[in-house]
């Protein structure tokens, strides 16, 4: 204490017992007890997480090369079944040229060469123009199926390279429409069978387009085509049906895109856009 000059007169001095002091670092160190054990478990929880995000990333890897992988699989022996069952047929073509010559009936030698030479055109004219691999892959080995089906095809690429849609996803797109219409247009005469594939690209999209002679669809198949296990084919033993476009639906939804059926008497046109600057998957 002070007094009115400024000087000190006196102490006033508090006593605090042992007991309160004791009491008030009790209650210091329960709280600091209390924020360490509140932050040690959000570390934990942060690194549980972590762990399970982890996880969780390395199965969908792994899931996401199988698909992949499958599907390269499943593309690649598609296309050397093609190749094996076109040297068949040749060989035995071969063997018709070689009988004929040997009967001396050159006339019909001739005339059976002359019918080959279509086909032998179109094999030597197979290489397509296309940068993305996995298209150009897929392409190849539907362009040799639909031949050996007998099927006029023709294929427009755009010289793009489609990267903003996963090779998987993009090969799934294509192979369920086309190998769907592949098998409608197979119900035709040899002489109605056509299939056109066009794959194009601007700033704002990319448009694939699968067109094919065979059977129209009816209204009533076009609201459900999309449904899962839905076909408008007869059901096989041992084969599941109905799932590929509802794949290529899903797909096309990932990609924020949208899908198109239109079918008259005489094509079916199924048309998928999906935006450059849409979702990736």
């Amino acid at each position: 204490m002070k007094n009115q000059d400024g000087d000190i007169i006196g102490f006033l001095g508090i006593d605090v017992s042992a007991e309160d002091i004791n009491a008030i670092n009790g209650k210091v160190l329960k709280s600091s007890i209390a924020i360490l054990v509140y932050n040690g478990g959000f570390v934990i929880m942060l690194l549980v997480t972590f762990f399970v995000i982890q996880k969780w990333y390395q199965k969908e890897l792994t899931r996401e090369v199988g698909d992949t992988e499958d599907t390269y699989q499943s593309e690649f022996q598609s296309l050397f079944a093609s190749v094996r069952s076109l040297r068949h047929d040749f060989s035995n073509h071969i063997q018709v040229i070689h009988g004929l010559l040997k009967l001396e009936e050159n006339a019909k030698a001739l005339e059976y060469l002359t019918g080959l030479s279509k086909e032998v055109h179109s094999i030597e004219s197979m290489k397509l123009d296309v940068i993305h691999p996995g298209l150009s892959v897929l392409l190849e080995t539907k362009r040799l199926s639909a031949q050996n089906y007998n099927i006029d095809i023709e294929i427009d690429v755009s010289p793009k390279s489609f990267n903003r849609i996963k090779t998987i996803d993009l090969i799934k797109l294509l192979s369920n429409v086309i190998d769907n219409a592949i098998e409608a247009t197979i119900e035709l005469p040899e002489q109605e069978r056509r299939m056109d594939i066009a794959c194009k690209a601007d700033d704002e999209k990319y448009t694939f387009m699968v067109t094919n002679t065979g059977p129209m669809i009816s209204e009533l198949y076009l609201e459900n085509i999309f449904a899962s296990g839905f076909s408008t084919k007869k059901a096989q033993k041992g084969k599941v049906r109905g799932q590929g476009l509802f794949i290529v639906k899903d797909l096309v939804n990932r990609y924020d895109g949208e899908i198109h059926v239109q079918s008259s008497e005489k094509e079916t046109t199924v048309t998928m856009i999906i935006p450059v600057n849409g979702k990736m998957g």
